[in-house]
C-alpha cells in the first residue's frame, strides 16, 4: 500500500469517527451534511513537492447541503462551478508557493481542511465554530487529521484560525506555519495580497 493511499485510508477511518461525534450532536437538524475534507489528489500531493495545506474555518453550504460535496475539490472536476474571490486567492496562493502558472489545476497539489465540518454560510457564526473547537474530542480530530496530512506549511485562512489552532494545540504547534487575511477580505487588491502572502512565506523559509 502506497503512503498515499494509506493517508486516505486514515483519513476516512477519522471522518467515520468524527461524523458520529456531529451527527449526535447535530444529527436531528434537516440541513445536517458532514463535509469531508483534505488530500484534494492523491497522485500529486506532495509528490517531489513540499506539502501546502490551507486551513479555513467551516464549509459555506450556500444552500446546498451534501455530505459529498468537498467544494474546492470539486473545481478540478466541475468546471462550471461558479468561482469566488475566496477561490481564486487560494489557487493564486497555491501557484505563488509552488512558483507555477496552472491555473485551477494548481489545486491538485495541495490539501485543504476546515476546522469545523458541519456546513455554515457565508458569515461565520463565531459561537458556534469556537463551541464546536472547544469541545474535547473534536480537538483531538482536527489534530489527527493535521498529522495525517503532515504539511510543510500550514496556512492560516484568517486570525480566528490561527488563535484555534494555537488554542488547540497549546502553543505548542510542530509546524510551519504563517496567518494570512481571510481570502474573501475585498478591502486589499489582489496584489497586495500576493504580496503579503509572499513576503511571509520568504521569511518562514529563512527561519
Amino acid at each position: 500500500m502506497g503512503m498515499l493511499e494509506n493517508q486516505f485510508n486514515l483519513l476516512d477511518k477519522l471522518f467515520e469517527e468524527w461524523k458520529k461525534t456531529d451527527s449526535q450532536e447535530f444529527g436531528s437538524d434537516s440541513h445536517f451534511a458532514f463535509s469531508k475534507d483534505g488530500i484534494i489528489c492523491s497522485d500529486e500531493y506532495g509528490k517531489n513537492n513540499p506539502k501546502l495545506l490551507f486551513i479555513a474555518k467551516e464549509p459555506n453550504a450556500g444552500g446546498v447541503y451534501n455530505s459529498d460535496i468537498f467544494w474546492i475539490k470539486n473545481f478540478l472536476t466541475d468546471k462550471s462551478q461558479k468561482k469566488s474571490l475566496f477561490s481564486n486567492r487560494i489557487v493564486m496562493m497555491s501557484n505563488c508557493y509552488y512558483n507555477t502558472d496552472l491555473g485551477y489545476d494548481v489545486l491538485r497539489k495541495i490539501s485543504y481542511m476546515n476546522l469545523k465540518k458541519t456546513a455554515g454560510s457565508s458569515r461565520c457564526n463565531y459561537n458556534d465554530l469556537n463551541n464546536y473547537c472547544a469541545n474535547e474530542e473534536r480537538r483531538k480530530f482536527i489534530k489527527r487529521e493535521i498529522e495525517i496530512l503532515s504539511p510543510d506549511l500550514i496556512v492560516c485562512c484568517g486570525n480566528d484560525v490561527k488563535r484555534i489552532l494555537y488554542n488547540i494545540f497549546h502553543d505548542n504547534i510542530n509546524y510551519r506555519l504563517i496567518c494570512v487575511k481571510h481570502p474573501s477580505y475585498f478591502f486589499i487588491s489582489n496584489l497586495a495580497y500576493k504580496n503579503d502572502f509572499e513576503s511571509k512565506i520568504v521569511r518562514k523559509r529563512r527561519k
